[in-house]
């Protein structure tokens, strides 16, 4: 998946992921201190762009797919088939989520990089031992510092799941007060953790059930069936008496429903108009509820055909491939060319340093340069001026003259000289960019 169709819908959001790699590396996603940047910290070592972008997906990717397997077993705690139901899981999340859904869960948004490495704790900590509770503390920290809202989620779980232990309280309170910590300490622009006006949150839950039934979700005829089907194997399973696939169905369903309520509280997401990525986690959560009713009763009537386990990865290894195709590095470098290389002949022929304007625009295009100069000369050197730009701002603009680039005819350019009150001399326009000698700053908001 890392290395297929997934990549076809990379934006200056996921593209940026690999600029803090390689420019500057912050603890946190540049301009905010919500995110933290561990994925792009393992992947410094590696300095082609093309080749780091593939890396971060791929670990992105490995925790995505992780995540539901890890809730599973938590939930079920092995009175359940929780590496069929993780497969299933994943099925329903390639088939039912859109194309630019999946991209933002598997590579760009933090929830289950964090869910992956919390609920991993929480499996460590099953048992004692301080090298374990040492280990999952240390897990924990890291998932609040990917996420640090991660305990909205992780703090009903452990009530929910029943494991109320001295290990587990500890770790979690650890990871919290970890978490917290390190996004105060941050230099980066502090986000708002306040709760909305008790009298907006109706309204916060409508906006989210709406926005995430029309934009996160598709087949909806197909999606009717599952959910038919899904109805039919729990009555078959209450029929069985077998209660314990219906009470770890509805844990992760009371789960997925406390998230959204949680969420649809907070001040940020009214801010940032309720998106549907703020319930991704809730999404997780309803597909690990109806994996569980679905393969509880369908691996009984699969094990008298000696067809068990296997099943549901088959399915699907079989959606994955269907959906997204077969690996091929060359389609991503080919996406990456076809649809970020619009202003790289000019920026390499001018030798511009700096890509200024729109934010959708300037990232992508700064990806693109640096990768094409990358393979020229083993280095890169070409820097953004936009939204998120703060951070690497003092790495040009203290020089004079420096050349710097817009997309022609883009009205952002002088909006963000301004924000570093960096003065601008047009110097050309030329077919795809318009040339200016900027420099240097006289001073810099951070």
């Amino acid at each position: 998946m890392s290395a297929s169709g997934l990549h076809d819908y990379q934006n200056a959001d996921s593209l940026l992921l690999t600029l803090v790699s390689l420019q500057r590396w912050t603890p946190f996603y540049w301009e905010q201190n919500r995110f933290g940047m561990l994925i792009p910290l393992l992947a410094r070592p590696l300095h082609h762009p093309l080749a780091n972008l593939v890396a971060q997906a791929w670990l992105a990717t490995v925790a995505a797919l992780l995540a539901p397997y890890l809730v599973a077993r938590c939930l079920t705690k092995e009175k359940t088939d929780w590496l069929a139901v993780g497969a299933m899981t994943n099925t329903l999340l390639v088939v039912f989520a859109p194309p630019a859904v999946r991209f933002d869960w598997f590579v760009t948004q933090p929830y289950s990089l964090a869910i992956t490495l919390a609920f991993g704790a929480l499996l460590i900590l099953e048992r004692p031992g301080y090298i374990r509770s040492a280990i999952g503390a240390m897990l924990m920290v890291l998932a609040h510092w990917v996420n640090v809202s991660a305990f909205v989620l992780i703090v009903p779980a452990i009530v929910v799941m029943r494991r109320l232990t001295v290990r587990s309280l500890a770790a979690t309170a650890t990871g919290m007060g970890g978490g917290l910590v390190f996004a105060a300490l941050s230099s980066a622009p502090h986000t708002t953790a306040g709760i909305a006006p008790f009298s907006t949150w109706p309204h916060g839950w409508a906006e989210l059930l709406s926005r995430t039934a029309s934009s996160a979700i598709q087949h909806p005829g197909w999606l009717a069936f599952v959910l038919v089907a899904t109805i039919a194997a729990a009555a078959l399973s209450i029929s069985r008496g077998e209660y314990a696939s219906i009470w770890a169905a509805g844990a992760a369903i009371l789960l997925a429903v406390e998230y959204w309520l949680a969420v649809g509280g907070s001040k940020w997401v009214e801010l940032n108009v309720y998106l549907p990525r703020y319930v991704y986690p809730s999404l997780l959560l309803l597909g690990v509820g109806l994996s569980i009713l679905l393969v509880s009763p369908l691996l009984g009537i699969l094990s008298q055909h000696g067809r068990y386990r296997a099943t549901p990865a088959m399915a699907f290894f079989a959606a994955v491939v269907l959906v997204h195709g077969l690996p091929s590095i060359s389609r991503v470098r080919r996406h990456v060319e076809d649809d970020f290389s619009r202003l790289t002949p000019e920026i390499l022929a001018t030798r511009a340093r700096v890509i200024a304007g729109d934010y959708w625009t300037v990232w992508p295009s700064v990806f693109h340069a640096n990768l094409a100069l990358y393979e020229r000369t083993g280095h890169i050197g070409v820097y953004g001026l936009t939204y998120r730009s703060a951070e690497t701002d003092p790495l040009w603009c203290d020089a004079e003259d420096v050349l710097l680039a817009a997309a022609s005819q883009d009205r952002a350019v002088g909006v963000f000289a301004d924000r570093i009150t960096l003065s601008l001399r047009f110097l050309e326009h030329r077919q795809t960019v318009d040339l200016f000698l900027a420099g240097p700053c006289r001073g810099m908001l951070r």
